[in-house]
Formats: structure tokens, sequence, C-alpha cells
């Protein structure tokens, strides 16, 4: 049973209302995607019920200026202008707020010819050009993974072609995408191959849904736009973020070549401990200057003479691998044990007290020599440890009640003498 005349214009104009008033809840601010839509539901269904209703009369304008601003925020312009036109033919006259929305309306048209990027009604959705563009970079950047290797350089041929014909003016056949994620599953033994498959996967999708349901398979282009917007807000602080992680990783980076270098120098570097050169070294407590391979340990001990213990203070140095080494040792005898006339007896029982060390063996001796005019005597011997036999010479120099012993191990005869030669008394 159908309403009276007045209410039934008195309920469509409370429904109006109420929808009305929704899309200003819905358009305040940021644009509520969700409650725009249930109000163009709410609309199409008032439509399908009073849109031809002769009850209604002129009040039919309002929801055709409603219906125009739902398009409007929708991005939907050509739509949007033909229902402000249509809301103005039925008023009879010109009002305020529909002159108003077609002059944006018609202003925004014209702004967007002028515009190179803007697409003509046989173009794709900018979102689905977007997602073009994004499979075009996907494409190249396999091409170029897969020229780097031999293996997939068949795949490479594939993927240049695949970024040749992906424009985002035309919409490329779903079977080309198909093909591309099939393709690169054997290119999936990396991160960034995996991420690129399932990205053409879902381009499939949406082209598939994009021939089934046409634009609507994609957002609104103002709307796009609009989102797009808020993604590069969020990209730029991405990437500041990105570029200053990068940053600090290159300065660490940075600092780990710069002490490797460091490391390395003074590692080359000769220093006082590990330098293998032969440099001056003077003992203060014993009298002498000689030149040692690197700085000289250092050992207190005794050794037992006639009977009586004697200190001895022996410096040694050993260098490659402790095949070779150079040694001084001070021998402090009382004055009961050095007699006038018994320094040879002395040094004599020092070159043989050495041939009778484990392992040694004397090749030869000379007990008539001196050094800066103190009585001295040399000898040569061979000595055998672990297996192996080394070269040893000495010379002995006896200083008052002081013996000194110099001694080479594993060196030659000339680089002995260069070390004897360097020895001084202070």
């Amino acid at each position: 049973m159908e309403l009276p005349h007045s209410k039934t214009r008195q309920t469509y104009i409370e429904q109006i209302r109420i929808v009305e008033a929704n899309l200003k809840e819905a358009t305040s601010g940021d644009i509520d995607h969700t409650l725009l839509t249930q109000v163009q539901k709410r609309l199409d269904s008032i439509a399908g019920k009073y849109q031809y209703s002769d009850e209604i009369g002129t009040a039919r304008y309002k929801l055709y200026e409603l219906q125009a601003l739902v398009h409007f925020f929708k991005g939907d312009d050509d739509n949007a202008l033909d229902f402000i036109n249509q809301a103005i033919e039925v008023r009879g006259d010109s009002y305020a707020r529909a002159e108003k929305l077609k002059s944006q309306l018609q202003e925004k048209n014209h702004h967007s010819n002028k515009q190179t990027h803007s697409r003509t009604k046989n173009e794709p959705p900018l979102q689905l050009q977007a997602l073009i563009k994004g499979q075009r970079s996907s494409a190249i950047v396999m091409a170029v993974l897969s020229v780097l290797s031999i293996y997939f350089i068949p795949w490479a041929i594939f993927y240049i072609i695949l970024a040749t014909k992906l424009k985002p003016q035309e919409v490329p056949s779903r079977g080309l995408i198909k093909g591309a994620a099939i393709a690169t599953l054997p290119l999936c033994i990396g991160v960034i191959p995996i991420i690129i498959d399932i990205e053409f996967w879902k381009m499939n999708k949406k082209l598939k849904e994009y021939e089934e349901l046409g634009d609507k398979a994609f957002m609104p282009d103002k709307e796009w736009q609009t989102s797009q917007e808020k993604h590069k807000k969020g990209g730029r602080v991405a990437k500041i973020v990105l570029v200053t992680l990068l940053a600090v990783l290159a300065l660490f980076v940075v600092a780990a070549i710069l002490t490797s270098i460091v490391s390395n120098h003074s590692s080359n570097t000769p220093s006082f401990l590990s330098d293998s050169s032969m440099q001056p070294y003077t003992s203060s407590e014993h009298g002498f200057k000689v030149n040692f391979p690197g700085f000289p340990e250092t050992e207190h001990t005794s050794v037992d003479v006639e009977g009586r213990t004697i200190p001895l203070t022996q410096y040694s140095k050993f260098f490659d691998n402790d095949s070779k080494g150079y040694m001084v040792q001070t021998s402090e005898y009382t004055p009961d044990i050095v007699q006038p006339g018994n320094e040879r007896g002395i040094i004599d029982g020092a070159i043989n007290g050495t041939a009778k060390s484990d392992g040694y063996t004397l090749l030869s001796s000379s007990n008539n020599s001196s050094v800066q005019g103190y009585p001295s005597g040399s000898a040569s011997y061979t000595a055998t440890q672990s297996g192996q036999t080394y070269d040893v010479y000495a010379i002995n120099i006896l200083r008052d009640t002081k013996l000194y012993t110099l001694i080479s191990i594993g060196v030659s005869k000339a680089d002995f003498n260069t070390f004897v030669d360097s020895f001084q008394f202070i």
C-alpha cells in the first residue's frame, strides 16, 4: 500500500538528511572510504525507491546532489559532473552549492587535461600503471641477475623481452606475467628473486580481477593519488632511516679498515720488543753494550765452579722461530778464585765447561787472544737439540773478576764476529 503524498515526501526527506549527515561524517578530515561506500549503497537504495516517484517532486535534486558529492570524493569526476547537472535541471534554477561544485569539477577537469601524465579513458587506472612500472623494474633486475650468472643466461633473454613489453600505458598479457612468475621459480636462490616472484603472482591476480571488474578492480585515481602522497611521506622517512643506517654501517666499515691498517702497520713497525734487526742494548748493571736482534730476555741463575756457587746473569735473544740466537753471560767470580797469572786457566775452564753441556761437542778452541786489552779465548761447538744440529760460536773475556761469555747459536761465523765487534765495555 503506497503512502499518502505528504508522508512519502517526508520519509524521503528524512532519509536524505540521514545520508547527508553520514556523508558529512565520512568526509570530515581524512576521507572514511568504508563509510563513503555505505553512503553510496544507501543512496543507490533511495534512488531505486524514489528516483522516479512523482510524490517527491523537485526534492529529487537533493538525491542527485548527494550522489554528485559521493562521486566527487571518490575521484569519479565525470559521474559527479553528470549528477550535479541533473540536480540543477531537476530543481529548475541555479543554486550556490551546485554551482560551486560544478565550477570545481570543471576547473579540475580543465587542469587535468593540461597535465601530460593524466590518463585518457582508454588508459589503465593509475594504480595499475604503477604496478606495471614495478613489474618492469623487477624484470630489469632479474635480467641483470640472470646475466651475472652463466647458468641463468637463458632467462636473461626472457626478462629483457619482458622489460621491453611492459609499458604503463598498456595492459600486459596475463599469460606473459604468469610466465614470468613461472620462469622466476628456478631463480629463487636468494631473497630478491623470491620477492620478485611473489610480485609477479600478485600482478597476475590483479590482472585477472581487472579483466572481470575493469576499473573497479583498483581504487579511483584520485584516491590512489591521495594514498600515494601518504606513502611518499612514509617513503621519505624510510629513506632517511635507511640512509642513516647505511651511513652508520659505512662508518663502521671505514673504522674497521682503518683499525686493520693501523694494526698491520703496528705489527710491521719494528719495536724494541719484537724487532729482529740488530740494535744496541746497554746493561748498566754489568757495564757493557752490544747489538742484539731485538730486546733480550734477562735471566739470573748460578753455576758451580770448584765447589763454589758463582752468580751468573744471561742476556739472550732468539729469532727465526728460536732457530737462531745470541747470548751474553756474565759470571761474578771472587778474588780468591781469580789469582794473578790464573786468567787463562779461568778462560779454559769456561771453554771446557761449555763443552760438557748436554748435546754440545767442542770442535776447536784458542786461548791466546785479547779483547779491548782483556784476556780472551774463543771456541766453536756443535749443539744437538730435538734432532737438530746447530753451529755454536763463543768467546770468553775476563775483566778483573767478571767473566763475559758471548755466544751465537745457528748463525754464521761472520755474523758472530759482527756480534762480537759490537761488544764494548762501559
